[in-house]
Parts: C-alpha cells; structure tokens; sequence
C-alpha cells in the first residue's frame, strides 16, 4: 500500500500546504513529491529555487488575492516538468529569470496586469 502524505509549512518567505508521496525540506534532509501547493495571501515573495526541481509539481494555487504587491524569485519553478497550470494573481510586479524554466508541461498560463519585470528566459522551454 502507497501512503500519501499532506503537508502545511510555513517559512520566513512563503508558506505552502500540499499533499503528495511525502515531505521536501532540503534543509532538514527530507524529500518529497508534492503535486498541488497552495499559497496563502500573505505571501511576499516565493524566493529563489523555491520548489526547484518538483517534478511531481502539478498546479500552483492562491488560497484568495494577494494583501501586497510581491514577486516570484529566479528559478522559483525551474525544472518542474509536470507543471501545467499558473495563475499569476494581480500583485505579482515581477518574476525572476528561469523562473519558469523547462515546465515543459504548461499550458495554461494566466499573468496579471501589474507585472513590470519578466526576467530573461523566465517561460522558456515551456
């Protein structure tokens, strides 16, 4: 039997809550395969490498609309192969470069109207 687990974390720059086949918190040595994350409205900034490489990574969800105006980091979903749906809610202003990078399964994509910044290769291979 497969077990599945369902995770909330909360860190000094995002916090997210998702389920998948375990846990990844490269800080404390844990893995995981999360395939849904919800990010709160508090959010700030999803930092550089945030979930670099979570190739089980499927939809990136907003739990409601953003409280101020924050930025998605370089590389933040590089290499998520199975990404396949982004919205990018109205407060985003910028987006990082690669931070999109080789999600080779996007195919819906929604930016809002305040982005300013749209780093160098941030959708490529896409």
């Amino acid at each position: 039997m497969r077990k599945i687990y369902c995770i909330a974390a909360a860190f000094v720059l995002f916090s997210f809550a998702g389920c998948g086949d375990g846990v990844d918190l490269p800080s404390l040595g844990v893995e995981t395969d999360l395939n849904k994350i919800i990010l709160p409205v508090n959010l700030q900034e999803i930092g550089e490498y945030a979930f670099y490489q979570r190739n089980n990574l499927k939809t990136v969800e907003f739990s409601g609309a953003p409280l101020q105006a924050w930025t998605i980091g370089d590389y933040a979903f590089l290499d998520c192969h199975k990404l396949d749906n982004v919205t990018i809610p109205q407060n985003v202003t910028s987006i990082g470069k690669s931070a999109f990078y080789r999600c080779y399964a996007l195919t819906t994509l929604s930016l809002g109207e305040n982005i300013e910044k749209i780093g160098s290769y941030a959708f490529a291979e896409c």
